[in-house]
């Protein structure tokens, strides 16, 4: 019963706002190796998000009659490719002209789904559930004009469901799947730091729960949605069980969210990358913190946490913790490391560190100076080995050289402790920077743990590192998800397919997944935080992190190698099936 046309439907085709952008771009290649060019995207024509995203074409015959009727309501429907890996058909539609028919829609909605959409934000629910209900208009006339073909559309999150619910009430004899990667409520509520085993023993009513937290509208449409689809999917094990719970329905099929293995580099191209990456950002930790005090980069280790700033649903409350935690246990080991943690978390900042800026400035000039005479302090460098003579540094760097070194090393000489944060943060009471202060992770010389908060998006040309997020990752030893909500958890998986050992936990559907293949330990650590109290979380994160700065470079490498092989496992050649499961399953009715 393999469909003849299949529609995938999400707020961020060629709109890049979450995860969910990287799941449905990710798995383009293997989507059209099965559907070839009877697989469809749908997305939301955004003008400044759609460059170098989409390119227009000429629509195909059995779509141009659908296109026009869409028109008819004041839609415009854009056809063309998404430029990425596999250049997939793709429909983006501009409903700009349609915000009259936002008032219809949610009648229509009442009327059928009993969704109370009174007094909803304008930009935050009426956008999508305008832009979905035209998807929805357009698969059911898509249908219509191609009626002998078999056609099933997949809808992503509550933003989409609106056209699933379209096509539901219409009766379209359209295969329909739903797949919530993330509840409302359960979101809402790790973001109030509530921990999703508080949520299954509240023994709340969760509809009027919605109503109190202000987001029965959302809550309503994605239940609705999961309840009225054919099939009905989620991201992981854990997010199944909230769904069932939240959402009154279990899903059929697992979709866990994989990568595609063949765009990320060998382990041999992932070992040069960390090696070419990791002196670009030890050249930048120089600039950073060499005012202030000298450290041995040569024994330490780069540790990172990236991601939206969900300070409790993202565990940066634990991990800050387990670093204070972490420093001490260093402190009074014979562990010879520092060790740098790169905060990658976008924040509301001002303008980046003056003093930073400057020392970058005159680090810049220094190594200019040093380019122009690298022939001459190369040859006293070789006179002196062969010579037995062990020149001084003034001799070696020469007269010159070593004068403007001199001066330049008194001039960004600064007292006090290295700064945390590379920018300046607009807010005063930041939780991180509050959080880091509780925990004496200031950047004082003693301390063996370093912090660099970095507020911005890495983008390789922002000033300061000058590195995108992969070449940062590349040259990192470890990263650290301590997730306390996290339905899939896509950033560990990310790290394991560089060769970047990565910690998870076993509330974070990506740690489900490892446990259940039997992976954990092979690349990954999966922390035991269901049922644990905090402090234990705390203690458990903090000593995962102890053991890995006890191994050698031997070990580690091994554990990279591990990890690597262990991402092949999340690889979109095995998961995709369960998408086609899904759609089959729709077809046939068997949701």
């Amino acid at each position: 019963m393999k469909p003849d046309f299949a529609f995938e439907v999400s707020w961020e085709v060629c709109n890049k706002v979450g995860g969910i952008y990287r799941v449905v771009q990710s798995k383009i290649g293997q989507m059209k190796s099965y559907y070839d060019d009877s697989y469809i995207l749908i997305g939301p024509y955004i003008a400044d998000k759609v460059k170098g995203e989409f390119v227009e074409e000429e629509p195909p015959m059995e779509m141009k009659k659908s296109i026009e009727e869409l028109s008819s309501v004041g839609a415009v429907a854009h056809f063309g490719r998404w430029r990425t890996f596999g250049m997939p058909k793709v429909i983006l539609i501009d409903f700009s002209n349609c915000f009259g028919l936002a008032n219809d829609i949610k009648s229509f909605n009442w009327e059928h789904f009993k969704i109370d959409s009174l007094n909803t934000d304008f930009y935050d629910y009426d956008y999508p559930i305008l832009w979905a209900n035209l998807a929805g208009r357009f698969i059911e006339s898509f249908k219509k004009h191609n009626s002998e073909k078999k056609v099933v559309a997949h809808f992503h999150e509550w933003l989409s469901g609106a056209g699933l619910l379209y096509l539901k009430a219409r009766k379209a004899k359209v295969g329909c799947v739903f797949t919530t990667h993330a509840t409302v409520m359960g979101r809402t509520l790790a973001g109030g730091n509530k921990d999703l085993t508080y949520l299954f023993d509240s023994g709340w009513d969760f509809d009027e729960k919605a109503k109190e937290f202000k987001i029965q509208t959302k809550h309503q449409t994605e239940k609705a949605s999961a309840q009225n689809a054919d099939v009905f999917t989620t991201v992981s094990e854990i997010t199944g069980k909230e769904a069932k719970l939240l959402l009154g329905r279990e899903p059929e099929v697992i979709v866990e969210n994989g990568l595609d293995a063949s765009s990320f580099p060998t382990f041999e191209e992932a070992s040069v990358k960390h090696r070419l990456f990791r002196e670009k950002m030890r050249n930048f930790l120089m600039k950073m913190f060499y005012p202030y005090y000298a450290i041995d980069l040569e024994k330490s280790l780069s540790f990172f946490v990236a991601g939206r700033y969900e300070f409790y649903s993202k565990g940066l409350n634990v991990l800050i913790d387990a670093l204070g935690e972490l420093n001490k246990k260093l402190k009074k080991s014979r562990i010879n490391k520092t060790i740098f943690v790169f905060f990658f978390i976008p924040a509301d900042n001002e303008v980046i560190n003056s003093e930073l800026m400057k020392a970058k400035g005159y680090f810049e000039d220094m190594m200019d100076s040093y380019e122009e005479n690298e022939n001459e302090i190369r040859q006293r460098i070789f006179y002196s080995l062969f010579s037995s003579k062990n020149l001084p540094l003034k001799k070696i760097l020469g007269k010159d050289f070593y004068t403007k070194f001199s001066k330049i090393r008194d001039i960004i000489k600064n007292k006090g402790d290295a700064p945390v944060c590379t920018h300046i943060i607009h807010n005063r009471s930041d939780l991180i920077l509050s959080a880091l202060r509780a925990n004496n992770l200031i950047n004082s010389k003693d301390s063996k743990v370093k912090v660099v908060y970095y507020p911005i998006y890495l983008t390789g040309v922002d000033g300061l590192l000058d590195l995108d997020y992969f070449e940062a990752l590349s040259a990192c030893h470890l990263s650290v998800f301590p997730s306390m909500y996290e339905p899939w958890g896509y950033t560990p998986l990310e790290s394991i397919s560089f060769g970047v050992p990565s910690i998870t936990t076993d509330l974070a559907g990506f740690g489900r997944f490892i446990r259940e293949k039997g992976l954990e330990g092979k690349g990954v650590y999966v922390l035991d935080f269901e049922g644990k109290e905090y402090q234990e979380r705390v203690a458990q994160l903090a000593d995962t992190m102890l053991d890995y700065c006890k191994k050698n470079q031997s070990e580690r490498i091994k554990l990279k190698m591990k990890a690597k092989n262990t991402s092949y496992k999340a690889d979109w050649s095995e998961l995709g099936k369960k998408y086609f499961k899904a759609h089959e399953m729709a077809i046939e009715g068997k949701g």
